[in-house]
């Protein structure tokens, strides 16, 4: 097994974008709510915008995924084949199931999204601010 600083990076950037992608489609095929699409994208863009301005000014050098997240992920991961399983057949565990993962969808990605944000200004407040050296 081989790994890279490389491949740590664009390896979640990789899964993220499939796991998008299929929401896209399945938002744009009518198959999920197109809001639900906005706000999984709407999320993940913020944590992304502000994670690299984060790291351009110097502040963070490293974005930890935290159990909310990991957790939203699993459950996106599983609903995408019960919505494309829901189209071969609409048995009533199939249908109840697919309707659970959407709602579990919108809920953790909304209470992931918090987590991200108190769990970054809390780290904010305790990371020293860089003062300039007045050679006082």
């Amino acid at each position: 097994e081989q790994k890279t600083v490389l491949g740590q990076y664009l390896d979640p950037i990789a899964d993220k974008l499939l796991l998008s992608t299929m929401f896209l489609v399945l938002a744009y095929r009518h198959r999920i709510p197109a809001w639900v699409t906005v706000l999984v994208f709407s999320r993940d863009i913020i944590i992304l915008i502000v994670c690299t301005l984060l790291y351009g000014i110097g502040v963070m050098r490293v974005f930890r995924p935290s159990l909310f997240g990991k957790a939203n992920t699993v459950v996106q991961v599983v609903t995408v084949p019960l919505v494309m399983l829901h189209e071969i057949s609409s048995a009533g565990w199939i249908t109840e199931a697919m309707r659970i993962g959407i709602n579990l969808t919108i809920a953790l990605t909304v209470v992931s999204g918090i987590h991200y944000v108190v769990r970054l200004a809390f780290d904010l407040k305790s990371t020293p601010t860089k003062t300039a050296n007045t050679g006082r």
